[in-house]
């Protein structure tokens, strides 16, 4: 075609038709279309937004009310979802199809189908069920708007989202399938509520909101402490001291705890896992747990898996979330000893506990507190000093302790007491433990436990004093300078996840590992699969953290049994009933062993005996001298007979010769000297009916290894020097007890060397 024939073919398209050209009619058509779409667009709009959503009231008074108690309407960061965002596609062609759908919808408003609330709720399955079946059935398509899979950064997610994002990769689990509740309350969604509440949040789902435990809207805890949550659960429920006091007199209960009042609801009563009862990680009470199951424990790594490693060095990388000058980790007797002595000191404390409760193993002591010149001694006439009790604790180690670490804790016994008393404790009571030459071993009025009150009076302390106390918050690392001086930790928290505390001084406190027993086997083959008399937090993890350090250790291959423990009910029972004149009987009825020798004798002589156990028997007068003994009655692991035959029968042993036996012991009673055994101390005759047996095997109880520290309780290196920065008290600490630690001595070592450990960690930070 030439030029001429395109100019004229171009010239046509502006010639003058009747009334106009082509090309204004195009371009009048392409205005028209380009309004049509403009005017669609907007509808789209304004009939998307939450105004328009709520225009009608039915959703107002409803669907809103829910939906502004969520994260998705109010969060921290300000952002905002929609009602559109959720409930319209975004892609043009599921759009339009959800408009048309929406027409019904419009319809039923007209007509009044859901106008009231009673309406509503009846309707609501119906509506819910179809929603979640449509965002389903698109692989919940509006969820990846704005959530995307490959994009999330697992290690900044808490431990268990981590844990299930992870679970459900590649499985046919859509977000809806989990997340159906984000928005409006769950409960009457079908598909989502379960037919039995597994868990709390299931149950508690039922009446409300996340807000219903927890802070805000967003769901989460605001601290390890779950101090929020348990706030909300004693408000509806009443604290310990109100449960405990509906129950039956008699009756064993978890809400009778050792830390009455102290102890947490969600020690128990998880939230999103299942719940379980504390109790039994310590005692075999098999209580029927709602919504829980048996206790487990499993000592847990340092790093679980590469997400953990990376999740690690994120938080190193970053800035410190606390300062202190001293920080404890443990809240044992050692470690909360050093942290109210360290505040006396003047410094900031900090105090790490990685179990939801405080007092560690102090709490489980049964017996008492050793101690040498002590001013309750002095009022009885019992006539002692600092080098009998030297003398007996190396003799009990056969030599093996460090006689330096053990001069100190002589030394600084009675000032423990004084130290305790001060703070209200009461240790006017004095016994005498295996090993002892004379009476020293310390505790309250009556012979009652010395643990668990010890362990209050040091808790009383600890809160007047204004400490901040963390717990489900588990040291991982110690933060060293290039010179190897410790300068922080790099802490889990159970919920608030990994973070750093820098602090001038770091206590280790952190206990044995008795209850780790790949560790315990590790040491000393023939404990392997024993029972253990430990709290559950014993396993170690304290002793891994300094020697990545660079600790020196000592002494892990002496590790102590509790020769009475008792495999009924779980519980340790005291030296102090064989203190105090009880005897220990096989199943032939006989004695076989000096009651009040070592441990590892007693020990050694119950694991010879038919069974491996052996029976504890004494009478009512021993029982009255010793108040500990009404908690063993409580727990309904003494066996009791009016008269010796009775007895016998109820543990199936020979009557005949169990009454011989006690026969012979009260004349050696009597004429002052044990012709069999050489007991040392008879302290009554057992004639006094009804008659009681508690039976006992031995049980792992004390490692007496641990880190190496100095006189003035400083981790040693492994080349000999101190490691600036960083102590160390209580089981965490080797040295002092040695191959076998005498009865009453651990008590005495916790307060002594955990004071000592605050009053140098506080003025190395106050130096520094």
């Amino acid at each position: 075609m030439s030029d001429s024939k395109l100019v004229s073919q171009f010239k046509r398209l502006f010639r003058p038709a009747r009334k106009r050209s082509v090309l204004a009619l195009l371009l009048i058509g392409a205005l028209i279309a380009l309004g049509g779409v403009l005017a669609f667009d907007y509808s789209m709009y304004a009939t998307s937004t939450d105004e328009f959503c709520v225009s009608c009231h039915e959703q107002r008074d409803n669907s809103l009310v829910m939906f502004e108690q969520t994260a998705h309407y109010r969060n921290a960061s300000g952002n905002h979802v929609s009602c559109s965002a959720c409930h319209i596609p975004h892609e043009f062609g599921p759009k339009m199809l959800r408009k048309i759908q929406a027409a019904r919808e419009v319809w039923a408003h007209l007509t009044g189908v859901i106008d009231t609330p009673e309406k509503y709720a009846a309707h609501a399955p119906a509506m819910k069920a179809r929603e979640i079946a449509r965002i389903r059935a698109n692989d919940s398509q509006e969820c990846r708007n704005c959530h995307d899979a490959q994009s999330m950064e697992l290690s900044l997610q808490s431990e268990k989202a981590r844990q299930f994002h992870q679970s459900v990769q590649g499985d046919d689990v859509t977000c809806i399938d989990c997340h159906a509740g984000l928005a409006h309350d769950p409960a009457d969604m079908p598909g989502t509520e379960p037919s039995a509440p597994a868990v709390l949040a299931d149950h508690h789902g039922t009446s409300g909101q996340c807000v219903t435990c927890h802070v805000d809207s967003s769901g989460g805890p605001a601290d390890d402490n779950l101090s929020h949550e348990n706030a909300r659960c004693t408000g509806c429920h009443g604290d310990l001291a109100v449960l405990a006091a509906r129950e039956p007199d008699g009756k064993v209960s978890p809400h009778h705890s050792h830390f009455i009042g102290e102890i947490a609801c969600t020690t128990c009563h998880a939230g999103h896992e299942q719940s379980v009862n504390y109790c039994e990680a310590c005692h075999s009470f098999d209580f029927d747990m709602p919504y829980g199951g048996p206790w487990t424990l499993e000592p847990a790594p340092l790093v679980a898996d590469e997400m953990d490693r990376l999740a690690q060095e994120r938080a190193l990388s970053g800035e410190p979330r606390s300062v202190t000058d001293v920080l404890v980790i443990g809240s044992g007797g050692a470690g909360m000893s050093a942290a109210v002595a360290a505040k006396e000191a003047g410094a900031r404390v900090l105090l790490l506990e990685k179990e939801p409760v405080a007092g560690g193993n102090t709490k489980l002591a049964a017996g008492g507190m050793n101690a040498a010149e002590t001013q309750a001694q002095a009022r009885l006439g019992i006539e002692d000093t600092v080098d009998s009790m030297v003398e007996d604790t190396i003799k009990g180690a056969y030599g093996t302790n460090d006689p330096a670490l053990v001069r100190i804790l002589a030394q600084n016994s009675a000032g423990s007491i004084d130290c305790l008393e001060a703070l209200g404790a009461d240790l006017s009571d004095v016994g005498r433990m295996g090993g002892a030459s004379v009476d020293s071993s310390h505790r309250p009025a009556g012979g009652a436990g010395v643990g668990a009150h010890v362990a209050q009076v040091l808790w009383d302390a600890v809160v007047a004093s204004g400490i901040d106390v963390r717990f489900n918050s588990r040291v991982v690392q110690l933060i060293e300078t290039p010179s190897g001086a410790v300068t922080g930790v790099l802490v889990h928290g159970k919920y608030t996840g990994y973070y750093v505390i820098k602090a001038q001084a770091v206590i280790l406190a952190t206990g044995g590992f008795s209850r780790n027993n790949a560790l315990v086997a590790r040491y000393v083959p023939k404990l392997e699969g024993f029972a253990n008399t430990n709290h559950p937090g014993a396993t170690g993890d304290g002793l891994d953290v300094a020697e990545l350090a660079g600790a020196a250790t000592v002494d892990l291959d002496y590790i102590q049994a509790h020769p009475t423990y008792s495999p009924v009910g779980g519980v340790l029972v005291t030296e102090a009933v064989r203190g105090n004149g009880a005897i220990l009987v096989n199943r032939k009825g006989e004695r076989f062993v000096n009651e009040i020798t070592t441990r590892d004798k007693a020990a050694a002589a119950i694991l010879a005996q038919s069974g491996g156990s052996a029976y504890l028997v004494f009478d009512d007068s021993v029982r009255r001298s010793l108040s500990k003994i009404e908690s063993f009655v409580h727990l309904g692991i003494v066996e009791q007979g009016r008269t010796l035959s009775e007895l016998a029968q109820t543990l199936s042993v020979p009557a005949a010769a169990l009454t011989r036996t006690v026969t012979d012991y009260n004349n050696m009673v009597g004429a002052g000297s044990d012709t069999l055994y050489q007991r040392p101390d008879l302290p009554r005759a057992l004639a006094s009916a009804p008659y009681y047996a508690i039976e006992v095997t031995p049980a792992v109880h004390h490692t007496m290894g641990g880190v190496k520290i100095d006189g003035r309780t400083r981790v040693v290196g492994v080349a000999g020097d101190a490691i600036a920065g960083l102590y160390a008290a209580g089981e965490a600490a080797g040295g002092i007890h040695g191959a076998n630690r005498l009865g009453a001595n651990a008590v005495s070592d916790i307060i002594t060397f955990g004071r000592l450990a605050g009053e140098q960690a506080a003025r190395y930070a106050r130096a520094d």
